[in-house]
């Protein structure tokens, strides 16, 4: 699977299957992800099967469960997961979380 910056300045492969993932021109590593998001300075979020959200880079984010899922949209990252809804945004150097919600179901 192809995986593109929003900007398109950066690209990523990710063979999902296989549990690898990497930068275009760059050595492929372990990665087993159960979904992927490349953001504009190359880094990536990636959320693994248990519900670990990170960056490539391995700058922790948090933990939100097996069900949880995400969405970036420009410096903003969504995240959510059974009972709460979440947003971040990026600074120069980590992600903040700016909002949290929590629902009896979502």
């Amino acid at each position: 699977m192809k995986c593109f910056s929003p900007d398109g300045r950066n690209a990523a492969l990710w063979w999902k299957a296989e549990k690898r993932f990497a930068k275009w021109g760059e050595t492929p590593r372990d990665l087993n992800a159960k979904s992927i998001q490349m953001l504009n300075d190359g880094d990536a979020i990636v959320l693994d099967r248990d519900g670990l959200l990170q960056t490539a880079k391995g700058v922790w984010i948090g933990n939100f469960g097996a069900e949880a899922t995400f969405a970036v949209a420009g410096s903003r990252l969504v995240v959510a997961a059974p009972g709460v809804f979440i947003v971040f945004e990026q600074n120069e150097k980590d992600w903040q979380q700016r909002a949290r919600n929590e629902y009896e179901s979502i």
